[in-house]
Parts: structure tokens; C-alpha cells; sequence
């Protein structure tokens, strides 16, 4: 599997992981080809460049032949990022799966369309880059194809919908249990999750209907529609389909990140994705919390690109930053103090 970053240590070995971080599952091998030696050496813009480098030459690999994965973590604070190898029994594919970076732990919840044998219930991984086993918790009720999966108050992990899916539910962490939640009214996957905690609402946006995608080819819907839930989890109310009035065509998209800034509640960004063609976005969306309404960011990242691990992780060094990783495993910063100025940090080699 290839490398993307450079496994760097420290010299007690340990010293990357008292740190911020984010954690990730290398989905991808790198294939260097001729194609690619001979497009490398053209002369892009700075733009076209990062997108070149970054992404160009990576291939999705899903399916292990041992069982093991690469996990990536990266130390937001030093700027390194190191390989760590974790087994994924009773697994043979990262397809179905999402990703949840939490506590400085990766949560992996999922159901694999190759696993027939495998129709209830999905796996919840936690992988911990302190201790070389992967710990299984307790099984969900329902199979989760690429659900939405967020963490509520440090207490819950929601685990929402998926592919031919309209079921919800909540993993207790202490308890090590599952709980019920109010059904979708609409199937959706690859989506994007936010919490609201100031007013106790989650949020879902985008993703892919199966019944009304474009000809069956996996991408997303026009949705006229975002679903919000009052969340409650002893008293959890329905789900709502909130009409969009305008631009609803910002939300044609699926794998996008989301993020509210700690101690301003009045808007939540959306960014990223994937769009019904099939192209990845470097927009940014504006979501007003009050008005309910949306609109087009004068912002842009740096390059196109989806997200598979949607959050971000604060900055302990700065507390205006915020770092989430994109599917390609790429840094993205978020600078709070310049009003979402995104920017992407290389990793030097």
C-alpha cells in the first residue's frame, strides 16, 4: 500500500499522539504510471498543481488480502503524519464503511455490500493509535451502508440512514449499547451530518437517494429538501423535511464536510463534495441557522475535493484553527480569526 506521508517519530515514540490529532483510513495506493510521469512535468497553474500532486495519481483501494489497513495519523500541532497498520477482522472490505474521528480515537461503522452472509447489523470499530488491536463494540440493530455518522455531547455516536436504509440509531459509549432513534423520512448516504449543540438540533444535507439518483449511477438528487431532527435521547421527535427556497442547487452534492465555529451558532459551512456529475466542488456553502436559508460563499478551498471523515479537529496550539483530513488524506486548514480563510498546508517529505 502506498505511502502518502512521511512515518516520521519522535524519538520515545509516543510524543505524536499527546498531541491533536486527526485519524484516517488510507483508502488509497498510489499508481505512478507513465500517464502521470509525463503529466507531472506540464506546467499547471498553482491550482491545477495541488490538484495534480495530491490526487491524480491515487487509486481507491478497498479490499485487503491480510486483513490489515494503513491508519493514518496525523499531528495537527507538528504538521507530521505517520502509517500505523491495524487489522479490521472480521472484515475483508472498507466498503459500506464511515469514518468518525473522536477523542483522538477513529470509530468505523459500516456494512459491506461483499459480505452477504453478513445482513443484520453493522460492525463499530475503534481504533486507538496507543494500542496495536482493534477494539469491536457492541453490533447495531440495523445494517449501515456509508451512513451519516456524527458524536453527540461527548456521550453518543449517531449512526444516520444509508443505502436502502431509513433506520437511525445511537451508540451508547459508556454503556457500549445501541439505542433507537425517529427513521428517516427518505433514504439518504454519503450525506453530511452537523450538530447544532447551542439549540440541540442535527442536521442533514446532500447525500444520495437511491430511488431518485441519476440513473442508478450513485450520485445525488436536485434535493429540494434538508431533514433536520430536534434532538432529545430520551424523547428523540421525528425527523423534518425543511423545503429549501433557494438554491437548493448548493446542496447537489455528496461526501461534503460541515462546521460550526466554536461560540458563533448563527452559521454552519458546508464545503466540498461531490456534485451530480460526478466532479468534486472547492465551494463553500453558507447555511444561516435562524432564517433557515442558504448562500453561496465569496470562499473557495484551495483545491476540489470529498471528504469520507466530515469534522474537524480544534488546534491545542491555536485556538482559532481548525484541520479536518479530505478522502485523499490531504490537511485543510480552517483559519477562525480570518472568517473561514482556507488554506493547504503541505506536508513536507
Amino acid at each position: 500500500m502506498g505511502q502518502l506521508f512521511c512515518c516520521r517519530k519522535d524519538d520515545d515514540g509516543h510524543q505524536l499522539i499527546q498531541n491533536q490529532s486527526l485519524l484516517q483510513i488510507n483508502r488509497y495506493i498510489q499508481n505512478i504510471d507513465n500517464d502521470y510521469e509525463i503529466n507531472k512535468n506540464n506546467k499547471f497553474s498553482e491550482k491545477e498543481s495541488k490538484i495534480q500532486n495530491n490526487n491524480y495519481n491515487l487509486n481507491e483501494n478497498l479490499i485487503s488480502k491480510n486483513g490489515k489497513y494503513n491508519m493514518i495519523f496525523y499531528d495537527i500541532n507538528k504538521n507530521q503524519s505517520i502509517l500505523m497498520e491495524r487489522k479490521l477482522d472480521p472484515i475483508k472490505t472498507l466498503e459500506g464503511l464511515s469514518e468518525l474521528n473522536f477523542n483522538n480515537n477513529l470509530y468505523l461503522c459500516g456494512t459491506s455490500s461483499l459480505i452477504p452472509e453478513d445482513n443484520k447489523g453493522s460492525y463499530l470499530f475503534q481504533l486507538n493509535p496507543l494500542s496495536p488491536e482493534t477494539k469491536i463494540l457492541s453490533k447495531s440493530k440495523y445494517s449501515h451502508y456509508y451512513p451519516a455518522l456524527i458524536s453527540i455531547q461527548n456521550k453518543y455516536i449517531y449512526c444516520i440512514g444509508g443505502k436502502n436504509n431509513f433506520h437511525c440509531e445511537s451508540y451508547c459509549i459508556k454503556e457500549n449499547k445501541w439505542l433507537p432513534l425517529p427513521n428517516l423520512t427518505e433514504e439518504r448516504y454519503l450525506c453530511t451530518l452537523c450538530y447544532d449543540e447551542f439549540n440541540n438540533i442535527l442536521y442533514l444535507f446532500g447525500g444520495i437517494n437511491e430511488k431518485n439518483s441519476l440513473h442508478g449511477n450513485n450520485l445525488p438528487i436536485e434535493y429540494k429538501y434538508f431533514l433536520r431532527l430536534r434532538n432529545d435521547i430520551n424523547n428523540a421527535l421525528n425527523w423534518e423535511k425543511i423545503e429549501i427556497k433557494n438554491n437548493n442547487i448548493l446542496l447537489n452534492r455528496i461526501s461534503a464536510a460541515s462546521l460550526i465555529f466554536e461560540n458563533e451558532e448563527k452559521y454552519i459551512y458546508i464545503f466540498g463534495g461531490k456534485d451530480d456529475q460526478g466532479h468534486l466542488l472547492d465551494d463553500v456553502i453558507k447555511f444561516y441557522i435562524e432564517s433557515q436559508s442558504f448562500q453561496q460563499s465569496n470562499q473557495k478551498l484551495d483545491f476540489p475535493t470529498e471528504f469520507m471523515n466530515q469534522y474537524a479537529v480544534k488546534s491545542d496550539l491555536n485556538k482559532f484553527l481548525y484541520v479536518f483530513l479530505d478522502k485523499y488524506n490531504n490537511p485543510i486548514i480552517i483559519d477562525k480569526h480570518n472568517y473561514v480563510d482556507y488554506t493547504f498546508d503541505e506536508l513536507k517529505i
